[in-house]
């Protein structure tokens, strides 16, 4: 029994340690955007993720990932997996990397179509909210 309780316990810290809030790796305060061509696309748990190559202002090929909601959240809202393609280009709106990596938390993504998909879990309305309400509490 103990030994089966010691699995439970691991398994379920792993989960709970895999999705987390975005707040903790992202600047939720800050907003950037960026236009790239995408390398690899994964409709995965517990986020999706879209790798994509940007030039930067020095002319250089940089490497980025952006993170979005999770996929099950995603698929209830109307994803299928299939709106992004390597080599389409896309522009991303999101939150920069705490550790300043070259990595975004995407909250909005524009497809070569010129649709705009919202890409979080939370819609804006409630991310807004809430962001207004630890900016609050903090001050």
């Amino acid at each position: 029994m103990k030994k089966i309780l010691a699995i439970a316990l691991l398994t379920t810290s792993s989960l709970v340690l895999a999705h987390h809030s975005p707040a903790v790796f992202y600047h939720m305060d800050q907003e950037i955007t960026m236009s790239g061509t995408v390398t690899e696309f994964r409709m995965g748990n517990p986020h999706i993720r879209v790798y994509f190559e940007k030039v930067n202002d020095a002319g250089e090929t940089e490497q980025w990932m952006a993170e979005g909601g999770s996929r099950t959240v995603l698929l209830r809202h109307g994803w299928s997996g299939d709106e992004v393609k390597a080599g389409d280009t896309i522009t991303v709106i999101g939150n920069p990397s705490r550790e300043e990596k070259n990595i975004v938390h995407m909250k909005d993504i524009t497809f070569a179509n010129g649709e705009t998909r919202f890409a979080e879990d939370l819609n804006p309305d409630t991310t807004e909210r809430l962001l207004q309400e630890r900016r609050r509490r903090r001050d």
